[in-house]
């Protein structure tokens, strides 16, 4: 007896399906980067605040212009008609304080002129400023040609009393000085240099007339010299006659 024959049925071949990712994957846009909501109003009111920050500045330039601030005691510089005595004169590579550079005296309320050292010009070689007794004063006057020149302004023509103060040894009595305004020979007056003593001062009396108002120059200078050394000068003042 022989046993039954059982067919075994085998499974059909199964083919595997490849699907690419490229195929199946979707583009996709790229993302925006979020963004605030714009508000209108909000660049309206910056305008106004910018437009308005810019009328105040311009008001503020037109009233009196920016300030700079104050420098300090050590590098300040006053106003060349406030200078104190010791920065109120120099001189120039030439020896010559230029014109442009000088102070301006003018009267003050009596009508006063005050020619002082400090505010001169120093033209010519070997003249200083010099500090004696306390006061500023001009020495080394040994160059017959040096001279001393300021601007003065006044406000009307007019008669002035000079006193001229200075300091003359026993060796420098018998110099003449001459006072020229606007370097004119017919506003000149000459003096004679008297002792003083040493380390002492006085004054010449004398009488100029200044002919017209405005701006003018006073040159105070040497007519004769009989020493080595003309004197000491110390300022000359302009007293208005009535």
């Amino acid at each position: 007896m022989t046993a039954p024959t059982v067919d075994v049925l085998s499974p059909p071949p199964i083919t595997p399906t490849y699907v690419s990712i490229r195929e199946v994957s979707q583009p996709t846009s790229p993302r925006e980067p979020a963004t605030a909501p714009r508000n209108p109003w909000m660049f309206a009111v910056a305008g106004i605040v910018i437009a308005g920050l810019a009328a105040i500045g311009w008001l503020l330039l037109a009233r009196g212009g920016s300030k700079v601030p104050p420098a300090s005691d050590a590098t300040r510089v006053e106003p060349s008609n406030q200078k104190p005595p010791e920065e109120a004169s120099s001189k120039g590579r030439d020896g010559k304080a230029r014109v442009e550079d000088s102070v301006v005296v003018e009267p003050d309320k009596s009508g006063k002129l005050d020619f002082s050292s400090p505010r001169a010009e120093l033209e010519g070689k070997g003249l200083e400023l010099q500090i004696q007794d306390a006061k500023a004063v001009v020495s080394g006057w040994r160059d017959r040609n040096a001279s001393l020149r300021w601007r003065f302004r006044v406000p009307k023509p007019g008669i002035y009393q000079v006193l001229v103060h200075y300091s003359a040894s026993e060796a420098m009595a018998g110099g003449i000085m001459q006072l020229v305004i606007d370097d004119d020979e017919k506003q000149t007056k000459q003096c004679d240099v008297r002792e003083s003593g040493e380390g002492k001062f006085h004054f010449e009396k004398l009488f100029i007339k200044v002919a017209r108002a405005g701006d003018h120059t006073l040159r105070l200078g040497v007519v004769k010299m009989p020493a080595d050394e003309f004197l000491i000068f110390d300022h000359i003042e302009f007293l208005p006659q009535r």
